[in-house]
């Protein structure tokens, strides 16, 4: 390895643990990555062209290792590296998420699916069942795509939401990746057709939250939406 290398490797470990990832930028911190895998090499302008190749830093470490291999000079032991690294990331998320042993307000629900929807760069719906104590049943995303609202079929839906007979209540939830958390007339349409939907078997629609690209949104918190759901003294209405 040569001096200026070996000189490189060594100041981007000192600004990585002086200044974290934000004092770097997304190829600087790929090259991290590259470097414990590749030792003798100038990584640089491979991180570059990986991360032109694939758009994001992200959507490098999302990559399948068949596609990641198609890169000159990725092996199997790099991109088993890049991939662990990601897998790594969201399996914490998902450890997280487990801390939600109840969710009794507009703030608990935005907190979960923040968490939730970290890792997904695609629109995506979810269903959270909640008891007549507010403890979370389950909750599982159930469509994903543009427009993905269509595909939701009310068979499939209801299978998602109330699959445990404990169930009585439910939040929906869905993304906006690269959008404001600003429910649409679809998004709306969407929470009535769901309430009706769950009221026929009993079970109350308590939230719809919706993750935006920045921000997060309880409709049920909105004094222009709280309407669309049935009073429920028990559900703070507390926006994040």
């Amino acid at each position: 390895m040569s001096d200026f290398n070996s000189g490189h490797r060594k100041r981007l470990r000192e600004t990585y643990r002086s200044g974290g990832i934000y004092a770097m930028k997304d190829y600087q911190l790929l090259e991290l990555l590259l470097m414990n895998t590749i030792p003798r090499k100038d990584v640089r302008p491979l991180a570059k062209e990986l991360i032109e190749h694939f758009g994001s830093l992200e959507n490098v470490l999302r990559a399948p290792y068949e596609q990641l291999e198609k890169i000159q000079n990725i092996g199997e032991i790099t991109s088993t590296y890049i991939k662990l690294t990601y897998d790594i990331n969201k399996f914490l998320a998902n450890e997280r998420l487990k801390r939600f042993k109840t969710v009794r307000s507009g703030k608990a629900a935005c907190e979960y699916f923040i968490e939730m929807f970290a890792q997904e760069d695609v629109e995506k719906i979810a269903v959270m069942g909640l008891d007549n104590s507010d403890r979370v049943v389950n909750c599982r995303f159930v469509s994903e795509g543009v427009g993905s609202f269509v595909s939701v079929t009310s068979r499939r839906f209801i299978t998602s939401a109330v699959s445990d007979e404990t169930v009585t209540k439910v939040i929906i939830a869905h993304n906006h990746p690269l959008g404001e958390a600003v429910p649409s007339a679809n998004d709306i349409n969407f929470t009535l057709g769901m309430r009706d939907l769950l009221a026929t078997l009993g079970v109350i629609l308590r939230d719809h939250i919706i993750v935006g690209e920045k921000t997060v949104f309880s409709m049920h918190s909105s004094s222009e939406f709280k309407h669309l759901f049935k009073d429920d003294t028990d559900y703070l209405s507390d926006n994040y």
